[in-house]
């Protein structure tokens, strides 16, 4: 099988995209499998997988990515990006049918094979999906979540222990501003792990906090294995959220762009995340009260108990199995 992913990441793109193709992907490949990423820009990003092949474009310069498609002549492509246009997205077509689409922005077109929105939808949302988006099979909702290393579900996590990871990209400079909430003696018996995405730039040091360890971008696995032993998880709301659920974390969720608004007023609304509102209206002194109050013993556990009804990443298996079945046809 050779698989074509073309993928948008970088400064204000983040790495989300990638991650969850790369996931997808590692599920499709076969042993013999050919893969060709075609990302919009060269970015220094040092863990791109080695056993794959990867491509730079300026997606705007439509007749050089048709070109790159001929000469590769996949048999699957996935589609992962914002900004690349519908113009193209119906050139990418008529070249080959068997596209798979990946996207949580309910205002993009698509024409595709397969359509994957894992988000919540309710049903006026999916009515605008079935209105902007064309495609022979679509899998909308957090069943069809792309659930990776559940060997790690379960394991028994240590008291105490936080991870907090909100995104590649910094946004709003949030990092510093939850830090500085920890820089307290309230804070001294737990453990923070804090992770810094691929383009996080930030002197944690200067905050003074004594009982923390800063891990710079990790591996899919390493990451997972840290949030599995952890107690706590601070993120924000894009996919780490939907990894802090499916792990059964109690979460303090902050959202980082506007098309994760929609699936954390459900998320809060069904009491299974801490929503304390959007980075960048992040207030210190607002969001020090409510951080208090979700670690302390009386209201850190508001979820849990309820989250077997979401079955979340349940159906992905099937997911991929129907398109493995059907990626000739």
């Amino acid at each position: 099988m050779k698989i074509l992913a073309i993928v948008s990441l970088g400064k204000g793109v983040g790495s989300g995209h990638y991650g969850r193709t790369i996931k997808l992907i590692n599920h499709l490949k076969e042993k013999k499998s050919k893969i060709l990423f075609i990302l919009n820009k060269k970015e220094k990003f040092k863990k791109l997988d080695n056993n794959f092949k990867f491509d730079f474009e300026n997606f705007k310069n439509e007749g050089s990515v048709l070109k790159k498609i001929l000469d590769f002549d996949p048999d699957l492509i996935i589609l992962d990006s914002y900004i690349l246009s519908y113009s193209l997205n119906k050139k990418i077509y008529k070249i080959n049918e068997n596209i798979i689409s990946i996207d949580d922005n309910l205002n993009k077109r698509h024409i595709c094979k397969y359509y994957i929105n894992y988000n919540f939808i309710d049903k006026n949302l999916k009515e605008k999906i079935f209105q902007k988006v064309y495609s022979k099979k679509k899998f909308i909702g957090p069943k069809y979540f792309f659930s990776s290393n559940l060997n790690l579900i379960g394991k028994k996590f240590k008291r105490g222990q936080v991870l907090i990871f909100l995104g590649s990209t910094n946004e709003n400079k949030i990092l510093e501003k939850v830090l500085s909430i920890f820089n307290n003696k309230k804070f001294n018996k737990l453990n923070f792990k804090i992770i810094l995405g691929s383009y996080c730039k930030v002197n944690i040091k200067s905050l003074k906090i004594k009982n923390f360890k800063i891990y710079k971008t990790l591996p899919q696995k390493k990451y997972l294995n840290i949030l599995s032993n952890s107690e706590f998880f601070i993120t924000s709301g894009g996919v780490s959220v939907w990894e802090g659920l499916i792990f059964k974390k109690k979460m303090i969720v902050i959202s980082t762009a506007n098309n994760q608004l929609n699936n954390l007023k459900n998320l809060k609304e069904e009491k299974i995340i801490n929503y304390v509102g959007k980075s960048k209206n992040f207030n210190h002194n607002k969001n020090k009260k409510k951080i208090f109050n979700f670690f302390s013993k009386r209201n850190s556990n508001i979820m849990l108990k309820d989250m077997n009804k979401f079955k979340i990443g349940k159906k992905f298996k099937e997911l991929i199995f129907i398109i493995k079945k059907n990626y000739e046809t």
